[in-house]
């Protein structure tokens, strides 16, 4: 890309600090709501207080990175989803944090906090709806697969309407205190309300694989670069839903350590998002992926070996004295014994499947570290490096330049 094209696509001058002074701003009334809420109750008393640090950190990963891409890529609509949706987020902070206090401190009778808690009600819609539906929609290029698929924007814009709409004229108490009552709300929709919640629900129930379809089809079709983007989004979410799915198993309290997995997990995909949009490092992901999956193999057979060697030994040396003690010992010095092996020979397993490239180069070099040590013509060694070199890093152009000898010819 030339460099007046580079610069066409940033946003510069006052535009650009407007962009990050907007998402410096979501952070900041995004903390500021925790603090009030955590000083005068939040409107919900079971709330998790690690919840509401993870949408401090989530904010600040949704401005940060909306606000990067957006002014290096000003016409890609990704940056600003996530710019705009840790906008809403952070000023949904800003109304709940009033809200909260109006009811713990006045009873509600502060100015206009029954109009801001309706508001409250749908504030969240437009930014979640664009987070699950749109940007996946169109990530990572920012245009959709095919001309085909707007109808699948327009079935969810559909469905943000009319939630939407059915949460604003709902008549009765607004969520989250029965005190205050709608200002807005409209008996017919009251009558309607199993219905357009039914519709939404069935919309959902539709979007949703779509929205994964378009993401397996653009990888499949997609050019290499493209297929990186999408690993590293991919890789994201898949960490993130396993903390979540972790930390909300039904096995009594969990220890604070998968909540804070969580906290740590759920940012990283703007993160990933930006990384790939910005292509910095992209192809770093196959590496990430190979070793995080060698990891938890080798711990997985590690840990089922160690139980199986407890269980076995301990029946066979249940009779001697210190059996178990044995059998603990026994089975902790064969598993450590048998770490190095398993390791490499999964690393080894899992590289050739999902590091493909890495391991191929690796292979084509140490081949060619083998044929160095007995060859000794010089052209022959020009031609084998050049090989070398197109096999593993793949270049546009190649080409060898060898120093003459002093004295010698040309």
């Amino acid at each position: 890309m030339s460099r007046a094209r580079v610069i066409e696509t940033r946003l510069t001058g006052w535009r650009a600090g407007l962009v990050w002074l907007a998402a410096g701003s979501s952070i900041a009334v995004m903390i500021v709501g925790l603090v009030v809420n955590s000083v005068v109750g939040p409107l919900q008393p079971d709330e998790p207080v690690l919840v509401v640090a993870a949408l401090v950190l989530l904010v600040s990963s949704l401005g940060t990175v909306g606000a990067l891409i957006t002014t290096r890529q000003r016409r890609n609509p990704i940056g600003w989803i996530l710019w705009l949706s840790a906008f809403l987020l952070g000023f949904g902070a800003v109304v709940r944090a009033y809200v909260t206090a109006s009811i713990a401190t006045a009873g509600g009778d502060l100015p206009g906090t029954a109009w801001l808690g309706w508001l409250l009600g749908f504030l969240f819609t437009p930014a979640l709806g664009a987070l699950l539906i749109i940007l996946p929609l169109l990530f990572p290029s920012g245009h959709l697969l095919s001309r085909r698929w707007r109808w699948v924007v327009a079935l969810a814009l559909a469905v943000a309407v009319a939630d939407t709409l059915t949460t604003a004229f709902l008549p009765g108490p607004l969520e989250g205190d029965d005190r205050l009552l709608n200002p807005v709300g409209i008996e017919a929709v009251g009558n309607v309300r199993e219905i357009a919640e039914a519709a939404a629900g069935l919309g959902l129930t539709i979007l949703l694989p779509l929205v994964l379809l378009s993401l397996v089809l653009r990888y499949r079709r997609g050019s290499r670069i493209e297929r990186q983007q999408l690993k590293w989004f991919a890789a994201a979410v898949v960490l993130t839903g396993t903390c979540f799915a972790i930390a909300l198993l039904p096995f009594g309290p969990l220890p604070i350590d998968f909540w804070v997995a969580w906290i740590v997990a759920l940012p990283l995909i703007p993160v990933a998002i930006g990384i790939a949009v910005l292509r910095y490092r992209l192809y770093e992901i196959d590496r990430i992926i190979s070793r995080t999956l060698s990891w938890a193999l080798v711990t997985g057979c590690l840990v089922a070996a160690f139980v199986a060697l407890v269980i076995a030994l301990t029946a066979v040396l249940g009779s001697i004295a210190g059996g178990s003690t044995l059998a603990v010992a026994g089975s902790t010095l064969v598993v450590f014994a048998l770490f190095q092996p398993l390791r490499r020979w999964i690393q080894n397993l899992v590289d050739r499947r999902f590091d493909r490239a890495r391991y191929d180069a690796e292979r084509t070099a140490a081949a060619f570290a083998m044929r160095l040590r007995d060859d000794v013509d010089l052209a022959s060694v020009q031609g084998d490096l050049l090989g070398v070199v197109h096999a593993s890093l793949q270049p546009a152009s190649l080409g060898a330049w060898m120093r003459a000898r002093p004295g010698g010819p040309g």
